[in-house]
């Protein structure tokens, strides 16, 4: 995982998403050690593949200005804090 993550790095992919099929057992295990390497939830993908898909993203040397989000429901806006309680270095304030 993480000598493809560098690959892709090297490469100067800004944005990674990785789309983990809910109904595998194993989806728990794996994100979190994705999340080790510095992945971030991103959102839930309802209808993947006959099921739902956890997307994680991880971000290139990119910054995010979370001022310029546009967010259309409270949903929405508690997922953004959310994303950034749990990975805050990859935000501008």
């Amino acid at each position: 995982m993480k000598t493809r993550l560098r690959e892709l790095c090297l490469k100067h992919y800004e944005s990674i998403l990785l789309y983990l099929d809910l109904t595998d057992p194993a989806v728990g295990f794996m994100a979190q050690e994705f999340e080790k390497l510095g992945c971030f939830f991103a959102g839930i993908l309802p209808g993947a593949h006959g099921g739902e898909a956890l997307i994680l993203q991880y971000l290139n040397n990119v910054a995010i200005d979370s001022s310029k989000i546009q967010l259309y429901s409270e949903m929405s806006r508690e997922t953004l804090e959310y994303i950034i309680k749990t990975e805050p270095t990859q935000f501008l304030f």
